[in-house]
């Protein structure tokens, strides 16, 4: 198995799950969301590293090779 594949995989999902926890965490309006109370403004951390997470991964599966 290619690990560069797996580990861009891995990346993406993150991203993925990340971005979806901020989602969350915004419409949720200051309020505690899976143990975790977070402002407005702090759910610009989770977007950020998810968007970085997502973006990286898909651009590591892009690059790596089809064969493996």
């Amino acid at each position: 198995m290619n690990f560069i594949r797996i580990f861009a995989g891995i990346l993406a999902f993150l991203g993925m799950a990340l971005l979806i926890y901020g989602c969350f965490a915004y419409l949720n309006d200051g309020g505690k969301l899976f143990g975790v109370e977070m402002g407005k403004m702090e759910t610009v951390v989770p977007f950020l590293l998810g968007i970085f997470f997502f973006f990286s991964g898909v651009s590591l599966l892009k690059s790596s090779s089809g064969k493996g």
